[in-house]
């Protein structure tokens, strides 16, 4: 068995709605698995708004050969407003992740209990800091804290499930 990403949203910002990077989770699975559409439910809120702001996600990931993925997505907030985004993973040394998108860059690593930590971070400042519960091969949680300057300004958490 190989070593792929599994999928996962960080987040997405509810003030000013714009997408955070998805992360990829490492873990020995088989080619196909976590490949595939996507779709969430989440909830967004801040510490200077603390309304709670839900959105749905939902996302395609494409394998780019050689252990590299693609997601491609949109963030739908109730209000209608959409976001696109786009994330690439690739694989590091030690098992690590590394990750580029359009909202930032950074990377992070899994661990034996089914649990991931990722960190990225923008040029204005802006860091996002992400825990991923994976709960199945078709299901996973995840928490946001995104910091801006060091100090956290919102929070998010999300489920997503595999399309069948």
């Amino acid at each position: 068995m190989k070593t792929i990403h599994l999928l996962a949203l960080t987040g997405l910002v509810a003030l000013a709605p714009c997408l955070l990077p998805l992360a990829a989770a490492h873990a020995d699975v088989a080619d196909a698995d976590g490949l595939g559409s996507w779709e969430g439910t989440g909830l967004a809120t801040g510490i200077a708004d603390p309304q709670t702001r839900p959105f749905t996600i939902s996302l395609v990931r494409k394998s780019l050969g050689s252990g590299a993925v693609r997601a491609d997505g949109t963030i739908r907030m109730n209000d209608g407003k959409e976001v696109a985004f786009w994330q690439e993973f690739g694989a590091h040394r030690d098992g690590a992740c590394k990750l580029t998108s359009s909202q930032g860059n950074g990377g992070g690593r899994c661990f034996a209990n089914h649990m991931c930590q990722y960190y990225t971070e923008r040029n204005d400042g802006h860091a996002f800091a992400t825990t991923v519960a994976i709960d199945g091969e078709n299901s996973l949680r995840v928490l946001v804290t995104e910091l801006e300057n060091g100090k956290a300004v919102r929070f998010f958490s999300q489920s997503l499930v595999k399309k069948r």
